[in-house]
Parts: structure tokens; C-alpha cells; sequence
């Protein structure tokens, strides 16, 4: 078995679809994740992402094949709690992860589910709640805040537990962009400031460009794996699967298709800038 925190060997996961035929939501996917990787999860609906999250997280259990969380088998029943421990897992819905009626509470929601002494959860919640930026917010009820406020107290409660992975299952899909970039830039920092290995599945190509890698998923099956560059370079690839590019790199590919060649293709705007004013 490999050492990395993450690991999956032939994974599957089938299920009985309407037309009462077994059907693959993934069919033999292999990856490995390091400690302190940023890893985005891209693919169109029924692609098997979320499927994948949920297996992480020890929701689901694999068909066929495995997937280790830090070398334990999710397959083992008896560690399910420190699998969770080791991995938490924030959803679309914020609404759905929140429980209590105080901000405050709610953080302290999942140490108190897993036996931690009330003087080191006090202080758990106060630095999650520092961490997501909701100081003073302890006595305010969640259904008041906004959605990424929401989504920010529902990541505060998972770092309340001090897990070493986090998965995010499209946690910014019923927001405005306001708090999409409120919940990005609290993921940036939990992977660039605590070292926090992350997860990110979305359909937001933009979300995705700073990653240290992305997975591209297609009919339940890996097609793409490697650097955001490399990814999105395979510009026909994505195609092909219903995907799209960042807006830089379109711009790059329609600048080429007009005869302007700037070399490798650009990923983010300022890569695009700076491909634009060496032009100049």
C-alpha cells in the first residue's frame, strides 16, 4: 500500500440506475494525494466527483477496489471516526451542515461529538472561527449571515475536529461571487498557511487554477491528471468531455487561432499580461 494521505486502487462504485441496470459512478479509478496538496476534482454532472468526495469521507463504501485516508482502509467499519477525524468533508449546501442556533455552537458541534473536554473546545472554536475570519460572530444565529458567511461557519465546525484533509464538495455553487471569493480565499489559506491538504471539487473552471493539480473525471473514469498547465494545454480534451478552459486560456487559444503565438498556453490573467506585454 502506498504512504500517501490519500489513496485509491481500482476504485468503484456502482449503483442500480432507472432503467434497473447496474450502472458505474466510478469504474477503477487509481490516484494518490500528498500531505499539503491542493488537488481540484473538474467534471460535468454524473461524472462521478461527488461520488468520489463522498467516498473520502467514508459516506459511501467502495463496490469494488479501496481508498485509504492516512493508510486506514475506509472499508473498515471500526474506523470510521478516525477516518472523519482525519478527513472532513464541507458540502453545497451550508444549510445542510448547520445544526445548532449559535455560531458558536455550531463550530462546537463536532468536538462535542467526539468526547473533546470543554476547556479545549472552547479554545478549538476560537481559533476556527479565527481562522475563517468570523470573530464576534459566536453569538450571531447562522441562519442571519450570509451564504458565504454560512458556508465559512459550516468550514469552521470541520476545523473545530483538526483534520489534516479537507474535501469540498462544490462549496460555492449556491453562492453569489461575493462569497465564492470569501470561501476561496479562506481554502487558500488553509492550504497555503496550515498546510492542509485539500480537495476541491467544483464545475467553476476559474476555482481551479491555482491548484497544485487537477483530476478531470469523465463517465467515472480519470482522463486527465496533472498541473493546471498541463490540463488545460489539452484544450481539445475538454472539449470533448463538455468542459471549458479559463477565460486566459480561451483568449490564448483565440489569439493563436489569429496567428499571435505566445508560446505555452496562459492559465491565469496575469499569465495572459504578461504573455501580451512581452508583445509590446
Amino acid at each position: 500500500m502506498k504512504k500517501s494521505q490519500v489513496f485509491t486502487k481500482n476504485l468503484k462504485y456502482s449503483y442500480i440506475n432507472e432503467d434497473e441496470k447496474i450502472a458505474f459512478a466510478l469504474n477503477g479509478v487509481s490516484l494518490e494525494i500528498e500531505k499539503g496538496e491542493f488537488v481540484a476534482v473538474l467534471g460535468h454532472n454524473g461524472s462521478g466527483k461527488s461520488t468520489l468526495a463522498k467516498l473520502f469521507n467514508a459516506l459511501y463504501t467502495p463496490t469494488d477496489g479501496d481508498v485509504y485516508i492516512e493508510q486506514i482502509n475506509t472499508k473498515e467499519e471500526d474506523k470510521l471516526w478516525d477516518i472523519r477525524k482525519s478527513c472532513g468533508m464541507v458540502f453545497q449546501n451550508p444549510d445542510n451542515q448547520i445544526v445548532a442556533t449559535l455560531v458558536e455552537e455550531d463550530v462546537a458541534f463536532g468536538p462535542e461529538n467526539l468526547g473533546i473536554p470543554s476547556e479545549e473546545i472552547v479554545e478549538r472554536v476560537k481559533n476556527a472561527l479565527k481562522t475563517v475570519e468570523l470573530e464576534g460572530f459566536e453569538d450571531r444565529a447562522p441562519h442571519m449571515l450570509s451564504g458565504g458567511q454560512k458556508q465559512r461557519v459550516a468550514i469552521a465546525g470541520i476545523l473545530a475536529m483538526l483534520p489534516d484533509i479537507i474535501v469540498f464538495d462544490e462549496p460555492t455553487a449556491m453562492l453569489d461571487p461575493h462569497g465564492r471569493k470569501e470561501v476561496l480565499s479562506t481554502i487558500e489559506r488553509l492550504n497555503k498557511a496550515q498546510g492542509k491538504t485539500i480537495v476541491y471539487i467544483t464545475h467553476y473552471i476559474e476555482e481551479t487554477v491555482e491548484a497544485d493539480r487537477i483530476i478531470v473525471l469523465s463517465h467515472g473514469e480519470i482522463i486527465a491528471n496533472g498541473t493546471p498547465k498541463e490540463v488545460f494545454s489539452d484544450y481539445e480534451l475538454l472539449k470533448s468531455v463538455g468542459l471549458s478552459v479559463p477565460r486566459a486560456t480561451r483568449l490564448f487559444y483565440m489569439l493563436k487561432d489569429k496567428g499571435v503565438d505566445l508560446g505555452e498556453p496562459a492559465i491565469t490573467n496575469g499569465d495572459l499580461v504578461d504573455k501580451l506585454c512581452q508583445l509590446i
